[in-house]
This record gives structure tokens, C-alpha cells and sequence, in this order.
């Protein structure tokens, strides 16, 4: 584990032992219930905080999923006269994109697929 992450897992631990944990003990026994929940979301902390290379198959589909935002957002811009509803569509896309980015970077490898 690099020096990043072990301090940021360092920060969260020492945070959390000084109260906050919702009466949960604070070193359960391994293989309980909550030691293995803790681990599970310990994991998925550090996926949705690292830093996720993108092989050729992904950056592919990166770019595709952008293509199709672009495209959108020019229907958008176009049919929708400005408004608040306007720039909540637009911003919703983007959100869009950016998940669908994070769901390709983050997810191909633990599918199975190549990066």
C-alpha cells in the first residue's frame, strides 16, 4: 500500500476513534459481522479514491461516452430555451458522464475485462 493511502486510512481511523463510530467497538474480533463490513467499506474507500489508469479498450469507451454527451448537450442547448431547467439538464449529463467514466475506469478490471 503506498505512503498516500496509508496515511489517509491513518487520518479516518484516528478520526473515527475519537468517537462518531455509532457505539460500534472500535476493534471487533476478525471474521464478525462488523470486522468484515468495516473491511468491505475500507475497500471501497480506496476504490472510489484512487487513482484509476485507463488501458486502450478504456479510454475507447471514455471517448464514446463522451461523443454521446456532447451530442446531448448540443440537442440540449438547441430545444431548451435558457433556463434553470436548462442548466440542471446540462448538469445532469455531465453527472452522467462522470459516473460512466468512474463505472469504466474503476470496473473493468475487477469484471474481468481487459484494461
Amino acid at each position: 500500500m503506498d505512503k498516500d493511502r496509508e496515511a489517509g486510512l491513518r487520518l479516518g481511523k484516528s478520526r473515527m476513534q475519537k468517537g462518531g463510530n455509532n457505539g460500534a467497538p472500535e476493534n471487533p474480533k476478525p471474521g464478525t459481522p462488523i470486522a468484515e463490513a468495516r473491511k468491505q467499506a475500507r475497500g471501497e474507500i480506496l476504490t472510489r479514491f484512487d487513482a484509476h489508469a485507463t488501458g486502450e479498450g478504456q479510454s475507447i469507451s471514455i471517448a464514446r461516452l463522451r461523443i454521446a454527451a456532447k451530442q446531448m448537450a448540443g440537442v440540449i442547448d438547441d430545444e431548451v430555451t435558457p433556463s434553470r431547467e436548462k442548466s440542471v439538464a446540462l448538469r445532469k449529463l455531465e453527472e452522467a458522464l462522470f459516473w460512466a467514466n468512474a463505472g469504466v475506469a474503476r470496473n473493468r478490471e475487477r469484471d474481468g475485462m481487459p484494461a
